[in-house]
């Protein structure tokens, strides 16, 4: 039986995006200035309970609380929490509200790769004595089949969440008024257990400073770009390899396990094998456009990306007609033409249309030249059609288009942002705000994790269009802004 409080680093440290933000930074650097002592002053002191800001031309908001959730993951590389910022009514319990909204879990779909609570799971007793939250759970807990490390995440969840909500150090967990050894035969819950803070998700290390690690960090939520198993680095600036790239293309379509015949004689042992298959089954890549030899190791040349990722793109929208892609562009005239492969010709410049891979300022495409993985990273991201990819504010959850028709807002990304304070608003048709607040990244300087899940009830409009942004420290400017369309057809605040 494994034991929950083993760490992956010698700290269990308090995580930076605890830290509140009583205040926003506004319009001028003198507000700015006047409010840092009140900010600096209340940086340990969490309010669990906040009245909305009254928004810009609107009588006011209805009161609000604002808690944070920590909802399990577990990816290859190994299991964390995620921290989501819940705006909702008015309430008085909390830790109660809380652990509600760590059961109902993440809307399905998101393809991050979180584990789920039995639904039918119910809090049947909460109470808080001598520093220690003690939350009785219904049976129903102990019919999640998740295996050791799936198990260990809900439980890191759960004592995550009971912590921050309750503010307590130590959290029991009884099933029916009872103690119980464990929830699904694997982690010892015998004693009351510790939050471990180092487990919060804040994605690969060496890439958190790097330009593309936001579209890097949603993309090892989707357990699509893992890293390196040795050491669990994502390298961004090495070039991509042709195994890599097919591997990921294999999972952003989620391509079913196959076992055709191989018709490359050096693929018998390679790692890349199973997901070969995969994509020779699906038709994502052709045995006659390769000789005997598949060299997987072997740095792919832009040109044949471009081949492959344009069906790879068809197929991809057509499972998801609610996406709305931008419109393609021009097709273009590449200074570079000449050296494409005729083959490859058409493809590359499709691929270019649709703003997929795109050329060079100095008018070429390079198709000789590979990509590195931080470049692939942006370029399957706007597959995927998360919005920003390769800026500072990547939106991967709502993609562009999607419909809302009930439960709360849902907005999954990564930001690099000051302090890790990233704004957001939701406005109307009529480009009227309806709601407007700030959340905090999991990582104050460079890429990290957010999570932010609205009430609709809060809402003093239908909103149309979600905007995420960043406020200049310098002279209040808002800078840096990801938009992202939607489609809401359920009930507002109004």
């Amino acid at each position: 039986m494994s034991v929950i409080n083993r760490k992956r680093s010698s700290s269990n440290r308090t995580p930076h995006f605890v830290m509140p933000r009583v205040l926003r930074f506004r319009k001028t650097w003198l507000a700015c200035a006047a409010l840092f002592a009140v900010l600096l002053a209340q940086l340990l002191v969490v309010p669990s309970g906040v009245a909305a800001e009254p928004l810009d031309g609107n009588g006011g908001a209805p009161a609000m609380t604002r808690f944070w959730v920590f909802h399990p993951m577990y990816l290859v590389s190994d299991i964390y929490v995620y921290p989501v910022e819940y705006y909702v009514p008015e309430t008085e319990s909390v830790g109660l509200a809380a652990m509600e909204a760590l059961i109902n879990g993440m809307p399905e779909g998101t393809g991050y790769r979180f584990v789920s609570f039995p639904k039918t799971t119910k809090v049947l007793a909460l109470n808080t004595e001598d520093g220690v939250c003690t939350v009785d759970l219904s049976s129903d807990i102990l019919q999640a089949n998740v295996g050791s490390s799936g198990e260990a995440a809900l439980l890191e969840a759960i004592v995550c969440t009971l912590a921050r909500a309750e503010k307590v150090d130590k959290v029991r967990v009884l099933v029916e008024g009872q103690h119980t050894e464990t929830l699904a035969g694997h982690v010892d819950i015998t004693g009351p257990l510790e939050p471990h803070w180092d487990r919060i998700y804040d994605g690969f290390e060496d890439s958190r400073q790097h330009w593309a690690g936001g579209s890097i960090m949603v993309l090892q939520s989707m357990d699509i770009m893992v890293g390196h198993a040795e050491d669990w680095t994502v390298r961004p600036d090495e070039e991509l390899t042709r195994a890599q790239f097919v591997k990921m293309l294999a999972e952003v379509l989620e391509l079913p396990y196959a076992e055709p015949d191989m018709p490359f004689s050096d693929m018998d042992t390679h790692w890349s094998r199973p997901y070969i298959l995969r994509a020779l089954a699906a038709g994502v890549i052709d045995a006659g456009d390769y000789d005997e030899d598949f060299r997987p190791d072997e740095v792919i040349p832009r040109e044949e990306m471009a081949y492959l990722l344009v069906p790879a793109w068809e197929a991809y929208a057509e499972a998801r007609p609610e996406i709305a892609y931008p419109e393609p562009s021009q097709v273009p005239v590449f200074s570079d033409e000449a050296e494409i492969d005729p083959k490859y010709v058409e493809r590359v410049k499709e691929c270019a249309a649709l703003g997929l891979l795109t050329g060079y300022p100095e008018g070429g495409f390079g198709p000789k030249r590979g990509l590195t993985r931080g470049e692939a990273a942006t370029v399957l991201t706007r597959l995927l059609g998360v919005s920003g990819s390769g800026t500072q504010l990547v939106v991967a959850i709502p993609r562009p288009g999607a419909r809302q028709e009930e439960g709360p807002i849902v907005v999954l990304g990564s930001a690099s942002a000051f302090e890790g304070t990233t704004n957001f608003r939701f406005r109307d048709r009529e480009g009227e705000i309806c709601f407007d607040d700030y959340t905090t990244s999991t990582h104050g300087m460079g890429f990290g994790a957010i999570g932010m899940s609205v009430d609709t009830s809060l809402l003093t409009g239908a909103p149309a269009t979600l905007e995420v942004y960043l406020i200049s420290m310098k002279d209040g400017s808002e800078f840096r802004r990801t938009e992202v369309p939607i489609r809401f057809d359920g009930a507002h605040g109004e």
